[in-house]
């Protein structure tokens, strides 16, 4: 089961996508189109027929929090 939840009718958030099975559970809940922002892998190899579009803008993490 993939990480994710809409934030408004028609943006969602989430964590990796990680297998094609989560990536056609993202296409079955209406999802579109993904921007993946992590670097260390392009979820653009698990479309696999789903149509969904994939934006890969792989960005470093330092996984330290942010202020607001």
């Amino acid at each position: 089961m993939v990480d994710y939840q809409f934030v408004t009718e028609r943006l969602a958030i989430g964590g990796s996508i990680g297998t094609g099975e989560n990536m056609r559970e993202l296409a079955r809940a209406g999802i579109t189109h993904v921007v993946n922002m992590q670097k260390e892998f392009d979820d653009s190899l698990l479309t696999d027929g789903s149509g969904i579009e994939i934006l890969w803008n792989g960005c470093e993490d330092d996984f330290l929090p942010k202020p607001a």
